[in-house]
């Protein structure tokens, strides 16, 4: 991350599972976290039907208030 203040990806592969289908991949997020990064993830798109889609925000390590505060600033607009 040398060189980047925060990433920025998707949380998932695409819009979220009904709740009777389970709890959805972690795939997106599992990279960051076996790394021990923090991730926040904030539903900023929609797939055509108006379910959300996540973007996911990860810091440096240790690095919670930059996370905080660049993924107050996406959720502002």
């Amino acid at each position: 991350m040398e060189g980047y203040d925060t990433i920025l990806t998707l949380s998932t592969p695409g819009a979220p599972p009904r709740l009777e289908d389970g709890i959805g991949d972690g795939a997106f997020s599992m990279p960051w976290t076996f790394l021990g990064l923090p991730t926040l993830s904030l539903p900023l798109l929609a797939d055509p039907e108006g379910l959300p889609i996540g973007l996911q925000v990860v810091a440096r390590r240790n690095d919670d208030h930059r996370l905080f505060a660049v993924g107050s600033r996406l959720a502002a607009g």
